[in-house]
């Protein structure tokens, strides 16, 4: 029975980089979900996409329409369909060939993922669970003259030290202390989402570039994807931080809102690729009495 009690369930999913006050959400939610303040707030905040879930489909479609006029047009999906999307795998290296990106597992496995399947990059910071032992040293490498070639490749670098120092100089805020850095890579050909941590990733790909220091690695391999990906996808908010390196844009509250965020992306991502609408479902009461 557990099968087709799932099939009676429901998700509400937003498109990824829906901008909607928050506050707003919350009072959706405590007016259709019957939410307290309390859970309605954060759930607005920090849901990932996924603004509900394991709900009838009746409350669903009545929420739905209420957060329309906001700007927040929903999508609700089985949630079976979510529950059986790819889990991340966890990936320490990556190869860059002609037509496609090979991705590493720390076991050593090996998985190609067609360049023309990428869709999506996001980067990631996490507040720690736990304080780090010790801290890094997060200042600048110094410049290999190799990267110093040509007035191009001298802008290049002297660009990306820009952006190394913004960031380490806002990291200096005692409220962003030991954040986490990762980053996700979303592809549909196979469906899945390559997870890279800061710290647990051999950066060899970067070649010549890499230096030291894993916050510069970091931001170089944000940059060095964002060139090397297709044009069209969901890249706008790499972008975004490599032009303006704000920590507190890429803040998630931790791992649940990131596995929302896999969740919802990976949806959107797999229905845009067979070309379904990803708005309302049809009302299951009129698929059972066809």
């Amino acid at each position: 029975m557990q099968d087709g009690e799932d099939l009676l369930l429901y998700s509400l999913l937003l498109p990824p980089g829906t901008a909607v006050e928050a506050e707003k959400i919350a009072t959706a939610l405590q007016d259709e979900l019957g939410l307290h303040r309390s859970e309605a707030l954060p759930r607005a905040l920090y849901g990932g996409g996924v603004l509900a879930n394991r709900e009838s489909y009746g409350k669903l479609e009545k929420l739905a329409a209420t957060i329309k006029p906001l700007g927040a047009t929903g999508s609700i999906v089985h949630s079976a369909e979510l529950e059986n999307l790819p889990r991340p795998r966890r990936t320490s290296g990556l190869d860059f060939n002609d037509g496609e990106l090979i991705a590493q597992t720390p076991s050593g496995k090996r998985m190609p993922v067609p360049r023309s399947s990428l869709s999506g990059i996001r980067a990631i910071a996490l507040l720690p669970e736990n304080p780090a032992a010790e801290e890094e040293d997060t200042a600048a490498s110094p410049l290999h003259s190799s990267t110093l070639e040509s007035p191009r490749e001298s802008h290049q670098e002297e660009e990306c030290q820009r952006r190394l120092q913004v960031l380490v100089e806002r990291l200096n805020d005692p409220g962003l202390k030991d954040l986490a850095f990762q980053l996700r890579l979303y592809s549909t050909n196979p469906l899945a989402v390559l997870k890279i941590d800061k710290d647990e990733f051999d950066y060899s790909c970067l070649g010549e570039n890499k230096s030291d220091n894993s916050l510069e690695n970091y931001l170089r391999l944000l940059e060095k994807l964002l060139g090397w990906m297709p044009g069209s996808g969901y890249l706008r908010q790499v972008e975004d931080f490599l032009n303006d390196p704000d920590p507190l844009a890429i803040l998630l509250s931790g791992d649940n809102e990131v596995a929302c965020s896999d969740r919802s992306l990976l949806w959107h991502l797999e229905n845009a690729a067979a070309g379904e609408p990803s708005e309302l479902m049809e009302d299951p009461s009129t698929e059972a009495g066809s």
